[in-house]
């Protein structure tokens, strides 16, 4: 799913991957020794980069406040559709202007990366103007009060603060009552995100892109789909292509960066 939204950022939408991030499930393990390495790090990539953490937050939610500052950005280059990708398990990521990757954000992920709390691929240290958060094939064992549901609230409005506009998708089978997307739809979140519930499928994969261009046009964030909370099937009108607009032959995930 992730391989097919970036083709469709690409070849369809003429965006740049930049790369992606997976986070891996020690991120979401809450044991006072973990937590503890998680905290160590966020001190040490915030102070190095100027960030003030969020007080009265999980160890988890401030490493997502610095991941997402580092990686992503609101400011557009170029004109065109530009994406990024992370996975609730996994993030890539895309950005819009032709620089190379910032080797702040690219320390910053390795000190993560390091301690086994993401894995990285491609470049996203390359900033990012829009995100897409790719939730796991299947719903939670625990619903809502599995770690995932828990977190990917926060993760996801952190994300949505420092990008453009961000979509988080799920799987048709998977996106009913204590799924990730039930969750966050039910959330606060809901009005920072959209969200599409059926992304393993070809027309699901083209609204998470309309649904990109639809926020970046100025519309507010939608939930697409057709499971409970879905609030339509894809974005009315759809988005009209720019004339400027050249989609790109090369669906590589390791390009520097999109078009926002």
């Amino acid at each position: 799913m992730v391989t097919a939204i970036s083709n469709a950022a690409t070849q369809d939408a003429g965006a740049t991957v930049t790369g992606q991030i997976a986070l891996q499930p020690k991120f979401f393990d809450n044991s006072d020794t973990t937590l503890d390495g998680l905290n160590q790090i966020n001190l040490a990539m915030s102070q190095a980069d100027g960030i003030v953490l969020n007080t009265g937050t999980t160890y988890q939610q401030q490493a997502a406040q610095v991941i997402a500052s580092e990686i992503l950005t609101q400011t557009p280059v170029s004109p065109g559709v530009g994406t990024a990708t992370q996975q609730a398990g996994t993030q890539p990521s895309t950005s819009p202007s032709a620089g190379g990757q910032d080797t702040t954000a690219q320390t910053m992920l390795g000190a993560y990366a390091n301690e086994g709390f993401l894995t990285i691929s491609g470049q996203p240290s390359a900033s990012a103007t829009l995100a897409v958060i790719v939730t796991p094939q299947t719903a939670p064992p625990d619903g809502s009060a599995d770690p995932l549901d828990q977190l990917l609230v926060p993760v996801a409005e952190n994300v949505a603060a420092n990008s453009s506009a961000t979509v988080v998708v799920g799987v048709s089978t998977d996106s009913g009552p204590g799924s990730p997307i039930a969750v966050l739809r039910a959330s606060s979140a809901a009005s920072k995100v959209s969200t599409v519930d059926d992304a393993d499928f070809v027309a699901g994969q083209s609204v998470v892109i309309q649904a990109l261009a639809a926020q970046l046009n100025g519309a507010n964030p939608g939930s697409y789909g057709f499971a409970n909370g879905a609030g339509a099937v894809a974005p009315s009108p759809a988005p009209t292509p720019s004339p400027s607009a050249s989609p790109t032959a090369s669906a590589s995930p390791t390009s520097k960066k999109p078009n926002p």
